[in-house]
């Protein structure tokens, strides 16, 4: 394994400090990454924006609303576009206090603060390096700008090591096992925590060790929700698939808000704009597009983000929409369409394991792995509707020998639950930023988010 990057570290970014961990860094900057309103009304900063930064942000304000809008209650307010400017501030000012050469994150910048520091680092010419744990294959990558993830990871030089390369494609195929015909992990899970309302009780007092009447009032909503939506659904079962009697394009929504969608859904983070844009491409081969809710979303626990609003929007785009009861199994459901459809799911990963063309509209973690066709490529979205009319046919060998060479990447490092989450992610920054420095041949000064 290769030694430890030699970083001489500018500062830190982290959220909730604590003394301890902020005596241990004593040597420089230590910044705050969920900070709070009175903190940012309070933020002094004596620099200037540029009217270069400001046009730069406005292409990305979307993704901006979103991830503010994630951490502050903003929505039935004016005080968005001051928390907005208090951020820009903090992030030139952390820039401006560190002078890093290369900005590290460790996790793909999905709140505000680091998403704003993130967009302006790159505006401004520093290196950037992202760092994440993608869920669908169960590994760490290390990776340049959000929406190159596995196609950045999928080019890079391959291990040098024999024993770590083995390793790799050993991992990688028991994740190709562990989604075979089975719902993910994590679904499960969710499930298991929040999927009724002695779970929700048991979590909240037992592990949690919290329990309110707004908890209860925001369980029934959510109940109410869940049951407007499947009034609305058609499809209940794969039998009602099949008497469709036409091609099918498998649309799973995602939860929301999350990093799935924004910032890696770019342009696509919003559901609606995916299906309109899918009944496009398909409309003459006479196919439905069946899109079912996250069941997630139905949780106490998740924000109200939508409402049937856009259930019966979605509706109303073509007569070939149909929406897909929560109940059934996604396995299922991706064995009984001609086709999936993706923003950034995990739903990539299983679809191609059964051999299904899979469209993706942002930074899914298998992009670029046979299979998997990018929306933003025209030649591969004239294959994904080849592949979708049955005028072209997937091999399962082709798919699990394009994800072992994935898995050989330089960029690469296996995830496995059951070992100890913070001793592995460790290793895995030393060996992926040691790999990107000698790889890059780059020197870091970095500061680490």
């Amino acid at each position: 394994m290769r030694q430890n990057p030699q970083l001489d570290i500018k500062g830190v970014l982290a959220r909730r400090i604590v003394p301890n961990v902020l005596a241990s860094y004593s040597d420089f900057p230590f910044f705050e990454k969920k900070v709070d309103e009175e903190f940012l009304i309070n933020l002094e900063y004596d620099g200037e924006i540029s009217n270069e930064v400001i046009r730069h942000l406005n292409d990305y304000e979307e993704h901006i609303f979103y991830n503010i809008n994630r951490y502050f209650d903003t929505s039935l307010g004016y005080d968005y576009s001051l928390l907005r400017f208090k951020i820009i501030c903090y992030a030139l000012k952390m820039l401006k206090l560190t002078q890093p050469e290369l900005v590290y994150f460790s996790a793909t910048p999905h709140d505000p603060v680091s998403y704003v520091l993130y967009l302006i680092a790159r505006l401004t010419g520093k290196q950037v390096v992202l760092f994440n744990l993608a869920g669908s294959v169960q590994a760490f990558y290390l990776y340049k700008s959000i929406g190159d993830q596995s196609t950045f990871v999928k080019a890079s030089p391959k291990k040098e090591e024999a024993d770590r390369i083995e390793e790799s494609k050993t991992h990688m195929l028991a994740r190709i096992e562990e989604f075979r015909g089975q719902d993910p992990w994590f679904m499960k899970m969710q499930k298991k925590r929040y999927g009724s309302f002695f779970n929700k009780i048991y979590h909240s007092l037992f592990v949690r060790k919290k329990a309110s009447i707004q908890g209860l009032k925001g369980y029934l909503f959510k109940k109410q929700q869940s049951k407007t939506y499947e009034e609305l659904c058609e499809i209940r079962s794969v039998k009602d698939i099949a008497a469709l009697n036409a091609p099918t394009i498998y649309f799973p929504m995602h939860l929301q808000p999350e990093l799935t969608t924004s910032p890696d859904g770019g342009e696509w983070s919003q559901h609606w704009l995916v299906v309109q844009r899918v009944i496009e491409l398909v409309r003459d081969a006479g196919t439905y597009v069946l899109v079912k809710e996250h069941p997630s979303q139905f949780l106490v626990n998740s924000k109200t983000v939508r409402t049937d609003v856009l259930y019966h929007a979605l509706l109303k785009i073509s007569d070939k929409v149909k929406l897909v009861s929560t109940s059934g199994p996604s396995s299922e459901l991706v064995s009984a369409a001609s086709s999936v459809a993706t923003i950034t799911g995990t739903v990539a990963l299983e679809a191609i394991i059964a051999a299904k063309p899979v469209l993706a509209f942002g930074d899914a973690k298998v992009l670029g792995v046979k299979g998997v066709f990018d929306i933003r490529k025209e030649k591969q979205v004239a294959d994904f509707v080849a592949y979708h009319k049955g005028e072209k046919t997937l091999s399962y060998e082709e798919i699990k020998d394009d994800l072992l060479d994935l898995s050989s990447s330089v960029y690469y490092y296996p995830y496995y639950k059951e070992k100890i989450r913070e001793e592995q992610e460790m290793k895995a920054i030393a060996f992926l930023l040691s790999a990107y420095l000698a790889n890059e041949d780059k020197t870091a000064n970095p500061i680490l988010v």
